[in-house]
């Protein structure tokens, strides 16, 4: 019997937002070659300390601040708020002057706040660890990178990522082989250590890279009409075949947990591991590079 995929993430009882459909004049995000660092110059300190920084979650559309509540990082929970420049807000809190330190609890809270803004805005998050000296410091990030953040968040306007691994049983898909392949299987008999055994070796690991490879791109196919975009990123394990990451949109989200489901119950032998929504890392094509202004010198 099938194995209905697994569904992590968050809560599908949780309040949803309401449906948008995308700008009609905006073609559907799609994968794109790493492009170069946007260099954001951001003001040279004046000498002064402050007492902490400002963390930063990601960025989204507003033209008012906005107020999330205690749930930022921090013992009690920091208060997240925007820091608003031109229909541009940052998601912030207070936060430490330096990176935090990558602790579960921290790397989950910055996880959950993006979960949060989700769950009614667009947003481009941003990776653990990315604090600023100061709110000055921020609205000057927005303000060097504003362009680029705006074309960003208009092709990821109403869309979230939802990611799909897909398991299997390596070793019986190594039996499978040897008996298809009379060669794969002679060599499987040769003892261990033996020349014929390090062949043997070497043609399963080969003839498994392209089992996956061809599998995994005819589920990635099936699952392309629900989505706006797809990407394939590296397995984690042996057992894993399949790691990829979709963008769709809000509304078609049920399209796509049913197409998943459908796979599911065609592929026993397999395991459906389906996560999500999540903020769309994968899909936030900008890279940041900081630099700092030096002071003019005193001539």
């Amino acid at each position: 019997m099938a194995r209905p995929p697994v569904r992590k993430g968050s809560s599908r009882t949780a309040k949803r937002p309401a449906k948008r459909q995308p700008p009609p004049a905006v073609e559907p995000p799609r994968p794109v070659a790493e492009p170069e660092p946007l260099r954001a110059a951001l003001p040279a300190s004046e000498g002064l300390i402050p007492a902490h920084g400002v963390y930063v979650y990601g960025v989204l559309r507003t033209e008012e601040a906005l107020r999330f509540g205690p749930i930022g990082l921090g013992v009690p929970p920091a208060e997240v708020s925007t820091l608003v420049y031109r229909g541009l807000g940052a998601v912030v809190s207070k936060g430490p002057l330096g990176v935090p330190d990558p602790t579960r609890d921290n790397v989950l809270t910055h996880h959950r706040v993006q979960e949060a803004v989700l769950r009614e805005h667009t947003l481009l998050p941003t990776a653990f660890g990315l604090t600023f000296p100061s709110p000055e410091d921020v609205t000057a990030l927005l303000r060097a990178a504003h362009d680029a953040f705006s074309g960003v968040l208009t092709r990821l306007e109403g869309h979230v990522e939802l990611g799909l691994k897909v398991l299997w049983d390596q070793d019986r898909v190594a039996r499978e082989l040897e008996l298809a392949d009379a060669e794969l299987g002679r060599l499987a008999l040769q003892p261990p250590g033996s020349p014929g055994h390090l062949e043997y070796a070497r043609k399963l690991e080969g003839a498994l890279q392209e089992r996956a490879r061809r599998e995994g791109e005819a589920l990635v196919d099936a699952l392309r009409p629900v989505a706006a975009a797809a990407r394939v990123v590296s397995p984690v394990g042996e057992r894993m075949m399949l790691n990829a990451v979709f963008l769709v949109a809000r509304e078609r989200e049920a399209a796509f947990d049913a197409r998943v489901k459908s796979l599911a119950a065609n592929h026993a032998m397999l395991t459906f591991q389906f996560t999500g929504p999540w903020a769309p890392y994968h899909f936030a094509d900008i890279r940041l590079r900081l630099t700092r202004e030096e002071p003019p010198k005193n001539r």
